[in-house]
C-alpha cells in the first residue's frame, strides 16, 4: 500500500473512532436516564450506518439500518437511529414508527418522549400528540425542552378540539372533547399509526373497539376496510366498504375507497361505472380528492387523472404529504399517455415539495436507466394482500406450478390484478404477474401476456421472455411479428429450434483445456488461450472446438498474417465439418463481407432449420444474422436478430451488449453522416 493511502486509511480509522466515542457519550447522555448501553458490535454497525449516511448514501444507509433493526429489535440506540436518520431524510412515518419504539425501549428517558410526541404531531396526529406533550411536562416540567412542549400543546389542544368538534357537527362523533372526544380521536390516530406500520391485527382491535363505541363514525370504517384487505379478507372488505356507502352515502372518502377495493377484489366493471359517477362531480376535500386519484390509477384511467390535475389548486386544505403524492400520480399519467416532459415537470415539483418520496424516486431512477418499467403509481405491496402474495410465491418458489394454476385459475382477483401490472405495475408487480400468469396458463391469463408482449409497456427483455414463452406454449407461431424494442415498432422473428444448455459431452483433460483457452481469450490473455488450444490440438488434432477457437486467437491477434491464415483454417474446418454450425456462421460472416449474401444467408438459414441447438450455437446463429444485416445495412433485421438474442439470455450478456452498440452506431452512422460514426466504428 503506498504512504499516501496508508495516511488516508489511519485518517479514517480515527474519524471513525471519534464518532464511536461520540455517539457512546449521545446514547448514554445522563447518569439520572436508565439508557442500556449498546454493545460494542452494535456501535461499530451504527457507525458504518451513519458513516454512508453522512457520505451521502441514504439508500445504503437505510438498507443497513433496516438489516440492524431485525437483528436488534430491542436495541435502543438502533430505535434512536433509526428516528433520527427517518427524521432527517423527512419521513414523518418511518420516524414516528421509530420515535415510538424507542420510547416503549426507554420509558423514562424525556427526550425520547418529547420525540415521540414531536414525531406525531409531524404526522398531523395532533391527539396522541397532545396527550404525549402533557405527559412529557407532568413528568419534566422543569426539562429544556418545556417551553417547547407548551407550545406545542397550544397548537395541539387547538386542533384537536377543531376536528373532535367537525366530527360531532358531521354527525359522525356523539362525545364532548372533554366527555372522551380527545381520547377517542387519540385512539383513532392511533389505528392509523398501527396501519403505518403494518400491524393490522392491533390496527383492527382499535378500529372495531372505536364502531362499537360510535357506529357511525364512518372513518374507522374506512379504515377497515383497508385493514380487511390488506390482510387478505377480500369478502369482508368489500362487505364493509358497501356497507359505508349506504350508511353515507356523501362521504366521498368512502366512494373512491369503495372504487379501488371493488377494482382490487376483481370486480373492475363495479368499480368503474362506481368511478363514471364520482367523476361526474369530483370531491374538492383533500382527502377524498387524493383516494379517488388513487383509484382511477389503479383503473389505468389516466385521461381522468389528468382531468382532476387542472382541479389540485381548488383543493384545500392540501398538507405536503397529499401534494407530493398527487404531484407523482399526475405525472405518472402525464408519462403514460407519452406527456414525458410534463410527466417531468411535475415530477421535479413534487420533490420541491417533498425530496424523498420513495416511488417518485424509484421511477426516476427507472428512466434514468433506461429499464423501461416507469411509469407506476404504487407498489406491488398496495395492489395485493400480503397473505396472498406470500402463499402464490411459496408455491412458485417450490417449483409447484400445478399448484399455483389452482390458486390463479378461476381467481376474479388474478383476472383482473395480472393485467393491470402488466400494464401499470412497478417492476415486482411486473415480474409477480409474469411469472404468475404463465404458471397458471390458462387462456385468459395467456391473452393478457400476449396483449403485454405486444405492447408499448415494460422493459423489451421482460417482453421477449413473454413472447419466448407464448412460443413454447403454442400460443403464437415464430412470426415475423410486429414488435415495440428500443422505443420503436420492429419486425421480429421467434425462435424455432429447441435450445438446450445441457454440458457437452467431452473427456475431462480435453474439456478443462477448452474452457482455460475459452476464458483467457475472453479476458484478453490471447497467448495463453493458444497454448491451452494447441495443447489439445497436440492429444486430439481433429478436436473442432481447438481449431476453431485457435483460429478466433488469430483473428483476434491479427499479427502478420494470422487474419488470413484464420479464415482460412475456419474454412477448412467448415469443408472438413459442414454440420459444425461456429464454423458455417463464421464462414457466412466471410460470405456477407465479400457481398456474397445470398450464400451467406444460406449458410445461415441451414443452422436455422435444424431442429436442436446448443446455447452456445444458438447464440453465435443470431450474433451472425446480425452482424450480416448490418453489413448489408437491414437494420430493421439486425434489431430483429438482437431482439432473440434478449430472449436466449439477456441484455446484460456481453455478446448482447456488443450487438447493440453495433446496432446504435451504424444506426447513428445512416441518420448522422459518417464523420463522428466512422470513428466510433473504428474502435469496435
Amino acid at each position: 500500500m503506498a504512504k499516501s493511502d496508508q495516511k488516508k486509511q489511519k485518517r479514517k480509522q480515527r474519524k471513525l473512532r471519534q464518532r464511536q466515542a461520540k455517539k457512546q457519550k449521545e446514547i448514554v447522555r445522563s447518569a439520572s436516564i436508565e439508557v442500556p448501553e449498546p454493545s460494542a458490535k452494535i456501535i461499530r454497525k451504527l457507525d458504518e450506518i451513519f458513516h454512508w449516511f453522512e457520505d451521502g448514501e441514504a439508500e445504503h444507509a437505510i438498507k443497513l439500518l433496516k438489516k440492524l433493526g431485525k437483528s436488534a429489535s430491542h436495541s435502543a440506540a438502533v430505535a434512536e437511529a433509526e428516528f433520527g436518520i427517518y427524521q432527517e431524510l423527512g419521513d414523518r412515518e418511518r420516524a414516528s414508527i421509530a420515535a415510538k419504539r424507542f420510547l416503549k425501549l426507554v420509558p423514562q428517558n424525556p427526550d425520547a418522549m418529547f420525540g415521540y410526541a414531536q414525531a406525531t404531531l409531524f404526522c398531523f396526529r395532533s391527539s396522541i400528540a397532545l396527550i404525549q406533550f402533557k405527559k412529557f411536562l407532568d413528568r419534566w416540567p422543569d426539562h429544556d425542552l418545556a417551553a417547547r412542549a407548551r407550545e406545542a400543546i397550544e397548537i395541539c389542544d387547538s386542533e384537536s378540539r377543531r376536528r373532535v368538534a367537525t366530527a360531532n357537527e358531521d354527525g359522525g362523533l356523539e362525545l364532548t372533547f372533554e366527555d372522551g372526544g380527545l381520547e377517542f380521536y387519540a385512539r383513532h390516530e392511533e389505528s392509523l399509526e398501527q396501519m403505518a406500520d403494518h400491524n393490522l391485527d392491533e390496527a383492527i382491535r382499535l378500529l372495531e373497539q372505536n364502531i362499537k363505541q360510535q357506529p357511525q363514525f364512518i372513518s374507522s370504517r374506512n379504515n377497515l376496510v383497508i385493514c380487511r384487505f390488506y390482510q387478505g379478507d377480500l369478502e369482508n372488505a368489500v362487505r364493509v366498504a358497501r356497507e359505508i356507502c349506504e350508511l353515507a352515502p356523501d362521504n366521498r372518502f368512502a366512494e373512491a375507497n369503495l372504487i379501488k377495493i371493488e377494482f382490487l377484489a376483481g370486480n373492475p366493471e363495479k368499480a368503474n361505472e362506481l368511478a363514471d359517477t364520482a367523476m361526474v362531480d369530483p370531491p374538492e376535500e383533500q382527502d377524498s380528492f387524493t383516494a379517488l386519484v388513487e383509484a382511477l390509477g389503479y383503473l389505468g384511467r389516466d385521461e381522468d387523472v389528468i382531468v382532476l390535475s387542472q382541479m389540485l389548486e381548488q383543493i384545500l386544505p392540501l398538507d405536503e404529504d397529499e401534494r407530493s403524492e398527487l404531484l407523482h400520480c399526475f405525472a405518472v399519467a402525464n408519462f403514460r399517455l407519452d406527456d414525458k416532459d410534463e410527466a417531468e415537470r411535475l415530477w421535479d415539483e413534487c420533490f420541491d415539495v417533498n425530496p424523498h418520496h420513495p416511488i417518485a424516486l424509484e421511477n426516476r431512477a427507472d428512466i434514468a436507466s433506461q429499464d423501461g418499467h416507469a411509469a407506476w403509481s404504487q407498489s406491488l405491496n398496495k395492489w395485493l394482500p400480503q397473505p396472498f402474495v406470500m402463499e402464490m410465491v411459496k408455491h412458485y418458489e417450490n417449483d409447484n406450478s400445478q399448484l399455483v394454476g389452482r390458486l390463479a385459475s378461476g381467481n376474479p382477483v388474478v383476472a383482473t390484478i395480472v393485467p393491470a401490472l402488466l400494464d401499470r405495475g412497478d417492476p415486482a408487480g411486473r415480474e409477480f404477474a409474469l411469472n404468475f400468469a404463465l404458471a397458471d396458463a390458462t387462456p385468459p391469463m395467456l391473452a393478457a401476456v400476449k396483449d403485454f408482449a405486444f405492447s408499448t409497456r415494460g422493459p423489451d427483455e421482460l417482453r421477449n421472455r413473454a413472447l419466448a414463452a407464448l412460443k413454447e406454449k403454442s400460443v403464437i407461431d415464430v412470426g415475423p411479428h410486429r414488435f415495440f424494442s428500443r422505443g420503436q415498432w420492429t419486425e421480429i422473428k421467434l425462435i424455432g429450434f429447441e435450445i438446450t444448455a445441457e454440458p457437452l459431452e467431452v473427456e475431462l483433460w480435453k474439456g478443462e483445456l477448452l474452457e482455460e483457452g475459452y476464458w483467457a481469450m475472453r479476458e484478453g490473455d490471447l497467448e495463453i488461450a493458444e497454448k491451452a488450444f494447441q495443447q489439445v490440438l497436440d492429444r486430439d488434432p481433429n478436436c473442432r472446438s481447438a481449431r476453431f477457437n485457435r483460429a478466433s486467437v488469430w483473428q483476434r491477434r491479427r499479427r502478420g498474417d494470422e487474419p488470413e491464415k484464420a479464415e482460412r483454417e475456419i474454412r477448412k474446418l467448415h469443408a472438413d465439418h459442414p454440420d459444425y454450425s461456429f464454423a458455417a456462421m463464421a464462414v457466412a460472416h466471410f460470405e456477407a463481407e465479400e457481398g456474397n449474401f445470398d450464400l451467406s444467408k444460406q449458410l445461415i438459414k441451414d443452422v436455422v432449420e435444424r431442429s436442436k441447438l446448443h446455447l452456445s450455437e444458438a447464440m453465435m446463429l443470431f450474433t451472425t444474422q446480425a452482424q450480416v444485416a448490418l453489413i448489408e445495412g437491414d437494420l430493421e433485421a439486425a434489431e430483429s436478430s438482437w431482439n432473440i438474442m434478449c430472449q436466449i439470455s439477456n441484455e446484460d450478456d456481453p455478446r448482447v451488449r456488443q450487438i447493440r452498440e453495433k446496432i446504435d452506431v451504424h444506426r447513428f452512422r445512416k441518420t448522422s453522416g459518417r464523420g463522428l460514426a466512422d470513428l466510433m466504428l473504428g474502435q469496435n
